[in-house]
């Protein structure tokens, strides 16, 4: 068979000698998996299907994620396409080959710009990496993926955004080579061939670590014009009499292991003429004496039964909304205390003079004295930056959009300080919106009141 690429977007082929060829059949992409790693409190990959589930785009700054095929590959060579239609972001698109598990396979992956994601993740250096993922019984860490480490091979060349590149693998056991080409003049970025055994064999699958709008597109497949035929042909393990790929059949005859898969095997038809036999049983009658039977009650109590439709995906157009700025001017709080006034008690001082020819005189003095008025503002500190419950880490995401909305209708705590981004004294879905597009990078103002007075 051989899997050609799709214009545009990200499109593979697949090379395997055969004897005959039949037109090019769609690859449906419903069937492969989401591979989702919880790293960085991003949220997950979302991979969304389009144009009969060929094309495949992943629409949010996610942690890492790999949409993987359901069948192997080897002695195969791939050839395809890819995008970033955002200049939002810096980080991974790729692919990965050899795929034995969610902790071993081969991971190509470019980075646009250099990064250090401090502790746990590392620093991811600008440019392409061939990295050699086995981490097995654990899932590959932050640092695994993050950190540029020491590869198989890397380059220093970035990605840019709004360009097509095509690439091409060639995966046979104990070697393979991966070429980078710039579409739009031909140029080829990178070629290389290394020779390593770790993996001889496995899945191939995109992969797509904190970037968002990375188009991956369909491909097709010049199926063997006797897979599909109904019979069982030498080298197919199956034969539904379709290359649909969707069943429990795949596009090349092979079976798909799942437990909602029943293997059928279709064997070449075979004729035998017997010769006729005449076999005469003499008459036997047999007269029976009535019996009744009497069956016990029996009560089948049947389990219950769930049916779960497909999940349905919808694209909305995107809706760009204008800039909004929004400046409240709160007025100052002082808190007064009251005014004290400490009154000395009186003061009498007694003079006593003696003369002899005068009577006595007493002099009387009062003192009374007033302390100043003392005023004192004690203002108390907000718990979090402006536009961020979530984290509380100074980088406002749409996790923190969320968290807002949540306040919003009473499903968690939030000081003003905190979610009301607008000053319009509540919290409520506009100051959720105004967080996500700041988060998203729109020219968005977050102006939280000031903490209240204690």
């Amino acid at each position: 068979m051989r899997i050609s690429s799709a214009s545009f977007g990200f499109g593979l082929g697949l090379c395997i000698a055969t004897t005959a060829a039949a037109a090019p059949v769609p690859i449906d992409l419903s069937t492969w998996t989401v591979v989702q790693y919880e790293h960085a409190s991003q949220p997950d990959a979302s991979w969304v299907l389009s144009d009969g589930n060929t094309v495949a785009t992943q629409i949010v700054n996610a942690d890492p994620s790999i949409l993987v095929a359901d069948f192997d590959i080897d002695n195969t060579e791939i050839i395809g396409s890819w995008r970033v239609d955002t200049t939002n972001d810096d980080d991974f698109m790729g692919f990965v080959f050899g795929y034995q598990n969610r902790c071993q396979y081969y991971l190509f992956d470019w980075k646009k710009a250099t990064q250090d994601a401090g502790t746990g993740f590392g620093v991811a250096d600008v440019g392409m990496s061939i990295k050699e993922i086995d981490t097995c019984p654990d899932d590959p860490t932050g640092l695994d993926l993050w950190d540029t480490g020491t590869p198989l091979r890397h380059n220093d060349i970035p990605w840019v955004s709004f360009t097509d590149y095509e690439f091409r693998l060639l995966f046979t056991p104990g070697e393979f080579t991966i070429e980078i080409t710039r579409v739009s003049d031909s140029m080829v970025l990178e070629s290389w061939t290394v020779q390593d055994d770790t993996f001889t064999t496995g899945a191939f699958g995109f992969y797509n670590s904190s970037q968002d709008q990375v188009r991956y597109a369909g491909f097709t497949v010049e199926a063997d014009e006797l897979c599909g035929n109904d019979v069982l042909d030498e080298g197919e393990e199956c034969d539904d009499g379709n290359t649909a790929g969707d069943d429990c059949c795949t596009f090349n005859c092979l079976n798909v292991p799942s437990p909602q898969c029943t293997t059928t095997t279709t064997l070449p038809a075979t004729t035998s003429t017997l010769a006729p036999t005449t076999t005469t049983v003499p008459e036997t009658t047999t007269t029976l004496a009535p019996t009744t039977t009497t069956l016990p009650q029996t009560t089948t109590t049947l389990p219950p039964t769930t049916t779960t439709l497909p999940e349905t995906t919808t694209t909305l157009p995107p809706t760009t909304l204008p800039p909004v700025t929004t400046t409240s001017t709160l007025p100052a709080t002082t808190t007064t205390l009251p005014e004290t006034t400490t009154t000395l008690p009186p003061t009498t001082t007694t003079i006593v003079t003696t003369t002899t020819a005068e009577p006595t005189t007493t002099t009387t003095l009062q003192t009374t004295t007033s302390l100043p008025v003392t005023t004192t503002t004690l203002v108390q500190e907000c718990p979090a930056d402006c536009g961020d419950p979530a984290t509380a880490m100074g980088i406002i995401t749409a996790v923190d959009a969320g968290a807002i909305l949540r306040a919003s209708v009473g499903l968690r705590s939030c000081e003003p300080c905190v979610c009301d981004v607008n000053s319009n004294g509540s919290i409520n879905a506009t100051d959720a919106l105004i967080d996500l597009q700041f988060a998203v990078g729109l020219p968005v103002t977050l102006n939280c009141p000031e903490f209240g007075p204690l």
